[in-house]
């Protein structure tokens, strides 16, 4: 289907044998592109589809008790749409962390820091004591072990996020 539009351009690269093109294509490292992965740039907008999202796998014991695969289900699909709308349009979806209530912090949470740009999502913090309405380009909230309570105003604006399709992910003890 990608095919009929003219803006989508193959490039199969082996970095063993064109390591240029790996390095013109990340010349910072940031990606890190290993083998399969996709990349999907246009202008300054990067999606990088890591190789092992797009296979699942089931597995079962052999009587040798060694771990076979049985099955493998192709899951890249969406994450393709995903980055390829992200590029196309320099829309990014963006994950906010809520901070002022004794949250675990964005940068303590360095794993999935690291994890969310691989998957097409940007991360920010999010205070909202100190803005009008939760931003329009929040694609989730998260709110990550709060030790104190939020304040009437604060319910208020997640509410009407919520009301309008919002996500919410509370991370609880």
């Amino acid at each position: 289907e990608y095919d009929k539009f003219n803006c989508f351009h193959l490039l199969d690269i082996d970095p063993d044998t064109e390591p240029t093109l790996i390095k013109n294509l990340d010349p910072t490292g940031e990606y890190k592109l290993t083998d399969y992965d996709f990349l999907f740039k246009r202008d300054q907008f990067v999606k990088r589809i890591p190789a092992s999202l797009m296979y699942t796998y089931g597995t079962a014991e052999n009587a040798k008790g060694e771990t076979i695969v049985t099955n493998a289900e192709f899951r890249a699909e969406n994450y393709f749409t995903g980055a390829m709308y992200s590029v196309v349009t320099g829309e990014e979806p963006v994950v906010y962390f809520l901070e002022g209530h004794g949250e675990h912090t964005l940068d303590e949470m360095t794993r999935l820091k690291a994890n969310l740009p691989n998957y097409n999502y940007k991360a920010q913090t999010l205070n909202l004591m100190n803005t009008d309405a939760v931003p329009e380009d929040a694609c989730m909230i998260i709110c990550a072990r709060p030790t104190t309570d939020i304040s009437e105003a604060e319910f208020k604006k997640l509410n009407d996020y919520l009301d309008k399709g919002g996500n919410l992910s509370l991370l609880m003890n």
